[in-house]
């Protein structure tokens, strides 16, 4: 079974990955790309709703989602969470969505926010992920600082990746750590490229990353991306190998 031991304890961590990850060479909302991510022996999935346009495809993977012991959802990409009633009935049907897999957590980047209030009432647990060095609205430490202190329910997830776009790489996922980590509902890990942004680490060889990886026991979605088959054993691999020093 893929999950990460907590150093030190003889507890381990969820171990899984975005359906994201396989976009580039196969279609991540067919039953076909869930069955190549549990053959890793994982319980863990986090479903990237990319697209508002793919919505009414989710509840033909919504049985084969249930099947994973731990479950969470990437809201999707460019849209404008706003007061409308197109949003509201985007979010009633991911709320639906999320209750059906029984997700226990729902991600979303926080410069897609335009109205915060719009999310009072549903019945989801929402966290919001820092973000790479191309947001300039939502980059700064304080400003999450100020946001979790006004939303005391809601977590944060902590992208790795995102970290290392800025020049103070694994500090800055420190300063995060040391400051949020009771906060710290997630955690995204993948490599880091100027070009494609989320790579694989078993390509980048980047062991720098995983070695931030904070001793705190939450999930761990990989969000490397893939252009073949082996690419998510080949990338737990590297992972579980960069981890095995620490022990």
């Amino acid at each position: 079974m893929a999950k990460l031991p907590l150093i030190g304890s003889d507890q381990f961590r969820p171990l899984g990955f975005s359906t994201g990850s396989l976009y580039r060479f196969m279609d991540s909302y067919s039953t076909e790309a869930i069955d190549l991510l549990a053959q890793q022996g994982l319980e863990t999935i986090e479903f990237m709703c990319a697209s508002v346009n793919d919505l009414h495809r989710l509840p033909a993977l919504i049985g084969r989602l249930r099947e994973f012991e731990v479950k969470s959802i990437h809201m999707p990409l460019g849209i404008q969470f706003d007061n409308t009633s197109a949003v509201h009935d985007v979010l009633k049907r991911l709320e639906e969505f999320y209750n059906e897999i029984g997700a226990s957590l729902a991600v979303i980047h926080p410069e897609s926010v335009d109205d915060w209030n719009i999310f009072d009432g549903l019945e989801m647990k929402f966290a919001i992920e820092n973000l790479d060095n191309r947001k300039p609205r939502w980059f700064g430490f304080e400003q999450f600082e100020v946001f979790l202190a006004k939303h005391p329910d809601w977590s944060m997830v902590l992208d790795l990746n995102h970290c290392f776009t800025y020049d103070d790489k694994a500090l800055r996922a420190k300063r995060y750590i040391e400051r949020f980590g009771d906060r710290i509902a997630e955690i995204h890990l993948s490599g880091c490229d100027s070009e494609k942004y989320h790579c694989s680490l078993y390509v980048s060889e980047q062991k720098e990353i995983v070695d931030c990886l904070p001793q705190i026991n939450c999930p761990i979605i990989i969000e490397s991306v893939f252009y073949v088959n082996r690419g998510p054993e080949l990338e737990i691999d590297f992972i579980k190998a960069c981890q095995n020093h620490l022990k």
